[in-house]
């Protein structure tokens, strides 16, 4: 499966953005992660996730390899709808949530 992600990293790359500004990688947030961090026993402790592509200036790093559990996966999707333009995140994922548990990732922004 790592194989297909770099595929097709290669072709965002490869392929210009229709705006003209830079390639499609440049402006794409890209997220593989595992459904599980260890499939034997289901857990979903430590879940590998890889983060790529150049969101438009909002990753610092184009490449970023993050582990976590429980409200690490919110938080990085609240990352993803950051770099989408989102800045109202009051009301994603579980309202319940703690205000850490629901806050974006910031040693990925730039």
């Amino acid at each position: 499966m790592s194989q297909v992600l770099v595929d097709t990293v290669q072709r965002f790359k490869a392929t210009p953005a229709p705006d003209g500004a830079g390639t499609l990688y440049d402006q794409s947030f890209i997220i593989w992660v595992r459904e599980m961090g260890d499939a034997v026993i289901h857990s979903g402790v430590n879940m590998p996730f890889v983060v790529t592509g150049g969101a438009g200036g909002y990753l610092r790093s184009r490449n970023a390899h993050l582990t976590g559990g429980g409200s690490f996966r919110m938080r990085l999707l609240m990352n993803a709808a950051e770099a989408m333009g989102v800045r109202d995140l009051s009301n994603f994922g579980k309202p319940t949530a703690s205000g850490a548990d629901r806050t974006p990732f910031d040693v990925i922004k730039a």
